[in-house]
């Protein structure tokens, strides 16, 4: 046997013997990255945005989790949970969340996917088996592989051997990140990563602190490492009226990105309210009431601030299959 052929061999078991926590595969996606792809949400967050439109991801344990507007109260549930949780009133469904013993008999029966569990534990092996499931459409659309959360780096044994395992496959990886890590976690995926979809979420040091709870020192130094590395990136920027809407924030985004060499664009992230659902029914309470969708006029006008600077933006045409504009 060839030592190419003993070292994949030895990397094969070595993988087969990782896992990691994911809440959500979602295949045939087009807003993460180029082309069709497949996205892997990773459980785990060390941010706690004030916005965060994936409350469930935030933390590493899995739960049995309820959407309340896709539930038709049919009972299923009530008629196999072991522990009682489930009570069904008229039209009404109450799911007692602190007597669940996360047994997911209740999951199973569901018609409706208004329960579901989150956090699955998956090895390497059984990602990289569903992955190459779209290989042929990766190649025809120039798509691939994003990995998101979550933070991927917050499980990143995990995720360096996902992205390790897909570049032997010959497929496209990209990895949206807060970029909130230590170099040393980073420099190790690095080299199998072809797209970087780097948030950035404030560019105030004390600002970004109040809303996601950690300064944003570290996710800047970061950045310009991997771009002194001619790491491809994508700079992508939430847009939340009256948390990062100001002028200043986003002139600081053009200077910024006009200041990497390897950056392909800027993409703007409009607040979206589709998160609803998740605060209410799954934590209680919805905690981001006071946010509004921006405007089409409040869009326009960060997109021109950018523009106005050179700085290409995703209303500009790009290559699907490289990324570069």
């Amino acid at each position: 046997m060839s030592k190419e052929r003993i070292s994949n061999k030895c990397n094969q078991n070595k993988n087969s013997k990782i896992f990691g926590r994911v809440f959500d595969i979602k295949e045939g996606t087009t807003e993460d990255g180029p082309g069709l792809r497949t996205t892997i949400f990773l459980q785990g967050c060390p941010l706690n945005c004030v916005w965060c439109h994936n409350p469930e991801a935030k933390g590493m344990d899995g739960m049995v989790l309820y959407r309340q507007n896709s539930c038709i109260s049919c009972g299923k549930c009530r008629m196999v949970c072991p522990v009682g949780c489930h009570e069904i009133q008229p039209n009404f469904h109450l799911f007692y969340k602190e007597r669940c013993i996360e047994c997911g008999a209740c999951v199973q029966i569901c018609p409706t996917q208004s329960l579901f569990q989150n956090g699955v534990e998956y090895p390497v092996t059984s990602i990289i088996e569903i992955l190459k499931v779209g290989k042929l459409f990766f190649k025809g659309s120039g798509g691939g592989v994003t990995i998101s959360g979550g933070e991927p780096l917050f499980q990143p044994k995990f995720t360096e051997s996902i992205l390790y395992e897909c570049k032997k496959e010959g497929i496209h990886t990209c990895i949206e990140t807060s970029g909130y890590t230590h170099w040393n976690v980073l420099s190790k995926i690095f080299p199998f990563v072809d797209l970087f979809l780097w948030d950035i979420k404030e560019t105030d040091i004390k600002r970004h602190e109040k809303c996601t709870g950690v300064g944003n020192e570290e996710i800047l130094k970061n950045l310009y490492n991997i771009d002194k590395n001619n790491a491809n990136i994508v700079l992508r920027c939430p847009l939340i009226p009256g948390i990062n809407d100001r002028s200043e924030h986003w002139k600081q985004v053009g200077v910024l990105a006009t200041q990497l060499h390897n950056i392909c664009w800027v993409e703007i992230l409009p607040y979206h309210d589709f998160a609803v659902s998740k605060y209410q029914g799954v934590i209680g309470a919805f905690a981001s009431e006071r946010f509004t969708v921006p405007n089409e006029i409040l869009i326009a006008k960060c997109s021109k601030i950018l523009e106005d600077m050179g700085v290409k933006t995703n209303s500009t045409f790009y290559n699907r299959h490289t990324g570069k504009v």
